[in-house]
Order: C-alpha cells, then sequence, then structure tokens
C-alpha cells in the first residue's frame, strides 16, 4: 500500500472496500477534527450552503486527515481537478465513509450496566450517574 502524510500507529484500524481494496486509517483524535474542519472550509471556500458540494468535501476532508495507507491505484485526492476522470469516485467516498463511522463507533461504544452509588439515585443508564431525588431541607 502507499503510504499516505498520516504516519501508521498500533491503534490504526483497516477498512475492505469491495472492488477497490484495502485502508489503513488512524483513529480520530481531537486534533483530526480540528484538521478536518480545516481541510473542509479550504475545500469548500466556506460555501456550505451547497449540500452536493458540502458532502463530498466533507468526504474528501475525512478520507485526507485519516487515510494511513490506501490500496494500489486509488485516486490521488490531493488533486481535485482530476476528480472527474475518475467514474464513480462519489460512492466509492461514501461507502468508505460509512465503514469509517461504523468502525470509529464500534471503539466508542460504552455497554448499558447499573451504576452504583451510596444512597438513592443510582439508576440503570449509560454509564452516567443519575442525579438523587432531591431531599427536603432540615428544619
Amino acid at each position: 500500500m502507499p503510504q499516505t502524510k498520516r504516519p501508521a500507529s498500533d491503534t490504526d484500524f483497516f477498512i475492505d472496500l469491495a472492488g477497490v481494496g484495502r485502508f489503513r486509517y488512524g483513529r480520530k483524535t481531537f486534533g483530526d477534527r480540528i484538521g478536518i474542519r480545516a481541510e473542509f472550509l479550504r475545500l469548500t471556500g466556506g460555501n456550505e450552503d451547497d449540500l452536493d458540494l458540502s458532502t463530498m468535501a466533507g468526504l474528501v476532508a475525512a478520507h485526507k486527515v485519516l487515510c494511513v495507507e490506501a490500496p494500489e491505484g486509488w485516486v490521488d485526492l490531493e488533486v481535485i481537478d482530476a476528480l472527474e476522470d475518475e467514474p464513480g469516485l462519489d460512492k466509492k467516498l461514501l461507502g468508505l465513509y460509512q465503514l469509517v463511522v461504523e468502525k470509529e463507533g464500534s471503539f466508542r461504544r460504552v455497554p448499558i450496566s447499573r451504576v452504583e452509588s451510596e444512597g438513592p439515585g443510582a439508576v440503570e443508564n449509560d454509564g452516567v450517574l443519575g442525579a438523587a431525588a432531591v431531599q427536603p431541607v432540615a428544619t
């Protein structure tokens, strides 16, 4: 696989896109979120009202920031002008993005469990302690 700008890490994950090949992605960090937004704004020129433009710019920005390795023959997203020569690129990018989002979601799932607490207020939830009942003021 050809190397992209992002260095490899032992927390990377792999995505297999049918008909294209295997991609390696880095797990998204807070800094990556900023980088994706900056690339998105660069690609759209601040014109976020165009839904088609915003969607494609978001897909390209996320891929450019998070991708570590792409399969041989994958389109060079640095050369935006040449993208029209790539048939079905929008569907490939959308499919790839959906797989990445699903994989990232699997890293963040928290099982529902009973929260342990001292006293009233322990509720079954996603790990966040619910507020205890308000007690009357002692007089």
